[in-house]
């Protein structure tokens, strides 16, 4: 039963998020509509649902997380494909098995990027300095709150052994497999924070720039952004946390999630909304048109 609960607001996320649909109601849009120029509405019906989703999404990742053994279970697949074969010889650096980015990257990255959309905004926005920042940084941490809890649910999942285990001498390997956190290779959690973030500030950035006729000046968002990014993800293969495909994968969701999640709430087109229907006998999905 927890499970189907489960599954429901997952799925209902990703379809939130895949179709960048929006949830108001005809109310809450003339709200916007007549709002002043600049202005943003705190806790709209789109940051509330994202709230629940993040929250939820985040008692389920912990859930799986703390309810399944990863050390002991077999992984569902492994790191002896040719490609991450290939990936980690070339970009493998045998003498590095740690480096800052390893200990405090996602707060760095979190802090830098957020801080950039912050900055940005009141140096290029017209409207109240302090509604916009909180209304920023409530969307950017509930979209957060659902990344990871999605993501501690897969890497629980799929268990993978990271390289360093899975390519340990015999000697190192029995000590080494009994760390649960040694199985929670795929997918990288620093690669799709970085992403997440880097897709969600510039297209923030972007806007704002746009806004006021900067959109020559994009290039000053996109490659500090997604030059860390990558950096990050190579950072990964480099010190032998994580094969490419944990990288590549993790680069992937953060990307696709950064860019629906910030069009979702940036948005104000109408659209049809999926929402979870949740009954006292039944539960599921179920598709509203907002009017």
């Amino acid at each position: 039963m927890y499970r189907k609960w489960a599954l429901c607001f997952l799925v209902t996320a990703l379809l939130q998020s895949a179709t960048g649909i929006s949830s108001l109601s005809a109310a809450d849009r003339h709200s916007q509509a007549t709002s002043s120029p600049g202005r943003t509405e705190l806790l709209t019906k789109r940051l509330k649902f994202s709230a629940v989703v993040g929250v939820v999404s985040m008692g389920i990742g912990s859930a799986f997380r703390l309810g399944i053994n990863e050390a002991n279970r077999d992984p569902l697949f492994g790191g002896n494909n040719g490609v991450d074969r290939f990936f980690r010889r070339h970009f493998g650096d045998a003498g590095k098995t740690s480096n800052v980015v390893d200990s405090n990257g996602t707060v760095f990255t979190l802090a830098a990027g957020l801080g950039a959309v912050i900055l940005m905004q009141n140096l290029l926005s017209d409207g109240p300095v302090w509604r916009n920042t909180a209304y920023e940084v409530a969307v950017f941490g509930t979209g957060f709150m659902t990344e990871l809890g999605v993501r501690l649910a897969v890497k629980s999942s799929f268990a993978r052994r990271r390289p360093f285990l899975e390519f340990a001498s015999p000697q190192d390997a029995t000590t080494l497999n009994a760390n649960s956190k040694n199985h929670l290779s795929f997918y990288s959690g620093h690669t799709s924070t970085a992403f997440y973030t880097a897709a969600y500030a510039d297209r923030r950035i972007g806007d704002l720039l746009k806004a006021r006729s900067l959109g020559r000046y994009r290039l000053m968002s996109i490659i500090p952004l997604y030059g860390w990014a990558s950096y990050m993800a190579f950072s990964r293969v480099q010190i032998d946390k994580h094969y490419f495909t944990d990288v590549a994968a993790g680069g992937l969701v953060g990307t696709a999630w950064g860019i629906w999640h910030y069009r979702y709430h940036h948005s104000t087109r109408e659209g049809w909304a999926i929402l979870p229907f949740l009954g006292k006998t039944r539960f599921g999905l179920m598709a509203s048109r907002a009017l």
